[in-house]
């Protein structure tokens, strides 16, 4: 570490005294082979060039139901359960053709020091100064409370440099009956609120006079950003970005070790299992590849779950549905404890058979009290015995909390990653296979021997393959598992979950017999008919 400190002092002053482009490229090019300096100065958060408008309240007054309402989408939990959203979250709103970036925050109230509250607030804080518009929601069927005069001049105090708009949800029906709370929110110093139902979806096109003029003068402020910032999403269409998720049982570390990869504290940790709720997505960028991080809630057995107010049953399913969109999937473990859980090797399997790619975080290891070897040993010898469709699964110990191994892992997501996009060409595989089938043919089966034409790859992410025969059903699955395996010790596969098709000859359509008999029944039918008008 001080080599490294030593390096950068000794080359940022000749750096800076460079006057030539050329020599300004080399020296930029010497910093990025530096890791330190790769993460903390060439892959900060990426700020969003496009408008951003902040909802702030306190708990319960529907932030999040709007959220969903203006990205049109169920991204964020929504329950009657005061706090149940306590990360800010970001996704892409649109209205009446204005696109912006929403940021979702959870409920203010009183914050004692050092609670999970004092951690929410801080969010909140960050999503205001970033914000370039700021909707303040009350309940506007209960008035302006004490708690909404509290927080309104506590906004105030903030100096947020966006404006800030009174916004009084859960308003159905006609809006002259609710006319006496619309005039008290006037005490808030806010002017005028603006009535809408974000379940219902009523008023909702009010937020447009409020939501204009902030937008135009952003345009106006960033003509150039915002030119930019439509074609870069012209290009974010085609690009592919690598999703990765960070899923696990809960209390594992998981939300820890993210803030570690990107050096912030950008969610919520705390000693207390289920703190994180929502799938949080953090952009991140490693070299030359853009990484979306995927912070999720834990996941436990069902028969272990809270159904008591069903936040989370939500919050697992939102965990697999990132599973389901995921590239990468990160299973984060504990390896303090004696052996892998039965809901470790469970999330596993589910990730197999989405077909994602697989890495295994042995997480706690400054917690190991025996030998360090022996114990990655055994997760290891675990796994081969209990995932043994992907053998070689990476495993890394790290500990989210020193920070010990947490540098290998963006390497190995990048590593994993290119292996489940990997092509084969159909020359290569087709070689491979006749050397393999004169060792190891296909065995007989029902006395038959199975004739193999040729294999190809037809799709990769996940990779699979399509194997051609003369009789798909006289492949057993133990040859298809021993040829799987096979392929991924040859190509450099492992640890991927790669797919096998089985395509025979026309005569094996299940629905060849159907088929026949209605060919024999219409051409009798035919003939009848037939042999009746010659007659």
């Amino acid at each position: 570490m001080l080599g490294r400190h030593r390096f950068i002092r000794n080359n940022i002053p000749s750096f800076l005294q460079t006057s030539e482009l050329y020599k300004v490229h080399d020296h930029l090019r010497e910093f990025s082979k530096v890791p330190y300096l790769r993460r903390r100065v060439l892959a900060p958060e990426a700020r969003s060039n496009q408008f951003r408008l902040a909802l702030v309240g306190r708990t319960n007054v529907g932030k999040s139901t709007l959220f969903n309402r203006l990205t049109k989408s169920r991204r964020a939990i929504v329950h009657n359960v005061p706090g149940t959203t306590r990360d800010r979250r970001f996704a892409p709103g649109r209205i009446a053709g204005l696109e912006f970036e929403v940021i979702d925050t959870g409920g203010l109230e009183d914050a004692p020091s050092g609670s999970l509250e004092e951690g929410m607030l801080s969010q909140t804080k960050i999503a205001v100064h970033e914000a370039d518009l700021i909707f303040f929601l009350i309940d506007g069927r209960q008035g302006v409370t004490p708690v909404d005069s509290y927080f309104a001049r506590w906004l105030r105090k903030e100096n947020a440099s966006a404006p800030i708009h009174a916004v009084a949800n859960k308003l159905e029906g006609y809006p002259d009956r609710w006319q006496d709370s619309l005039n008290e929110c006037y005490q808030l110093g806010m002017g005028e609120a603006i009535p809408i139902s974000a379940e219902h979806g009523e008023g909702v096109s009010l937020l447009l006079d409020a939501l204009i003029p902030s937008y135009d003068l952003f345009e106006k402020r960033n003509p150039v950003i915002q030119q930019n910032n439509e074609d870069d999403n012209k290009i974010d269409e085609d690009s592919h970005k690598i999703k990765f998720a960070i899923v696990g049982r809960p209390n594992v570390g998981k939300s820890t070790l993210l803030n570690r990869i990107i050096r912030e504290d950008r969610v919520l940790t705390g000693p207390e299992p289920g703190v994180t709720r929502d799938s949080i997505e953090v952009p991140w960028t490693f070299g030359e590849h853009e990484i979306k991080l995927i912070d999720t809630a834990g996941i436990r057995r069902h028969s272990k779950r809270d159904h008591s107010n069903q936040i989370e049953d939500l919050s697992v399913r939102d965990s697999f549905d990132a599973i389901d969109k995921a590239q990468v999937v990160a299973i984060v473990t504990d390896l303090s404890e004696k052996k892998l859980t039965h809901m470790d090797l469970t999330i596993a399997q589910r990730v197999i058979e989405q077909g994602r790619s697989l890495l295994i975080i042995a997480n706690k290891c400054d917690m190991v009290k025996t030998s360090y070897e022996y114990e990655m040993s055994r997760v290891k010898q675990q796994l081969e015995d209990s995932l043994a469709q992907v053998r070689g699964v990476s495993v890394l110990p790290t500990s989210a909390l020193t920070g010990h191994g947490t540098r290998k892992i963006l390497p190995e997501i990048i590593n994993v990653y290119e292996k489940w996009i990997k092509r084969i060409s159909t020359a290569r595989l087709n070689r491979w296979f006749n050397a393999i089938s004169r060792h190891h043919p296909p065995p007989n089966t029902k006395g038959k021997r199975p004739n193999i034409k040729y294999v190809t790859q037809v799709s990769t992410r996940p990779p699979t393959f399509v194997l051609f025969v003369n009789s798909p059903s006289l492949i057993p699955e133990s040859y298809q598992r021993f040829f799987l395996s096979q392929l991924r010790e040859e190509f450099g596969m492992d640890g991927i979950p790669a797919r096998l098709l089985l395509r025979g000859n026309k005569s094996e359509n299940p629905f060849q017999k159907r088929r026949n008999f209605q060919k024999r029944t219409s051409s009798v039918a035919y003939s009848q008919k037939k042999r009746t008008i010659k007659k």
